[in-house]
């Protein structure tokens, strides 16, 4: 039996996650991005300039725009200004959430749709790097309120919600998949991968 995503409603002080979201929606460095778990979902709009585009299977819809706030590689660290800055929110992020390893940090944005659509399923980070399947933890805080949300495992599996300072919780390898929002413009989450102590 697996286990479910743990949900932590007003997961962040009352006195502090409001500045921190919006502070983290409105982070001018969103990069838009073709896919929303895997570059195989790209239709080409970036990486052949549109000149060579695949449609076959291609979900027009499944889109997003990322600002990677703190990247750990195998032998290099990436870390925006936007880290610097946030550091006392982000330490605050790391007590609660019992960090003692980041491996990503960022704010994925995706844009209101005429339906719910569900995204692929997928894990975060590829399957290729086992170490952090086995030893690590993602979780999700929801930074503002709308009818879309996360499923997990498969079609038939649960939906959490999208309810601004709400975060999710679950091993890495758990398969997930965005909800597309369909009362809203823009559904922003900041996603988070790391080690416990």
């Amino acid at each position: 039996m697996r286990k479910p995503p743990e949900t932590i409603k007003n997961f962040l002080p009352n006195d502090v996650f409001p500045r921190f979201a919006l502070e983290s929606m409105k982070f001018p460095y969103f990069s838009p991005c073709d896919y929303t778990s895997q570059e195989s979902e790209a239709d080409g709009s970036i990486w052949t300039f549109g000149q060579d585009l695949r449609t076959v299977g291609i979900k027009k819809h499944e889109v997003m725009f990322q600002a990677v706030l703190f990247n750990r590689a195998i032998a290099s660290c990436l870390s925006s200004d936007f880290y610097a800055k946030q550091s006392y929110c982000i330490g605050m992020l790391a007590d609660l959430l019992n960090v003692k390893k980041w491996w990503m940090l960022r704010v994925n944005c995706t844009v209101g749709q005429d339906k719910n659509y569900v995204g692929r399923f997928h894990c975060d980070f590829d399957l290729d790097i086992p170490y952090i399947h086995e030893n690590a933890t993602t979780a999700i805080l929801y930074l503002n309120t709308n009818n879309g949300g996360t499923q997990f495992y498969d079609e038939d599996g649960p939906i959490v919600k999208s309810e601004a300072n709400t975060l999710i919780k679950f091993p890495t390898s758990t398969r997930h998949a965005g909800v597309w929002a369909t009362d809203a413009k823009l559904r922003y989450v900041l996603n988070m991968t790391y080690e416990t102590k």
